[in-house]
């Protein structure tokens, strides 16, 4: 019941749902053999006339979109097992464990929001920091 009010009610469970099914299945094997070859190709087509400090400055770009991508994904985790009031206290020990482990959690700006998080329990029922920090990362760029 609660999946189906998470999957009405909030747009980042919808998002992270479909990504899911989309993971789900690029994970096929030969699908996902060839989903590796079209985004080498592109990438490869793309700096293709770049000169390498530009290449460098491209590949650490992509990089950053990634780890930022990973701790969305982490936070949408997290504000889910919030919203679900306490139902898996494994599953949100975990969620919270992938928050604390991201790289991005150690930026002085997100001091106040790791130490609550260290703080907080399965039985919390505000979400509204989690979905603060999420609103930030999608919204602009961080």
């Amino acid at each position: 019941m609660r999946t189906s009010k998470l999957l009405l009610t909030n747009k980042y469970y919808r998002w992270a749902t479909l990504e899911s099914i989309k993971l789900k299945f690029l994970s096929l094997p030969i699908i996902k053999h060839i989903v590796a070859w079209y985004h080498t190709y592109k990438i490869y087509k793309k700096m293709q006339g770049m000169n390498q400090w530009e290449q460098y400055v491209e590949v650490k770009n992509m990089e950053n979109e990634t780890k930022k991508f990973c701790f969305v994904a982490a936070l949408i985790r997290l504000e889910a097992c919030i919203m679900a009031e306490g139902e898996n206290e494994e599953i949100f020990e975990q969620a919270k464990l992938d928050v604390l482990c991201n790289e991005k959690i150690n930026e002085p700006c997100l001091k106040d929001f790791k130490k609550w998080l260290e703080s907080i329990t399965s039985s919390e029922k505000d979400y509204s920091r989690v979905q603060e920090l999420i609103n930030s990362y999608t919204s602009k760029t961080h």
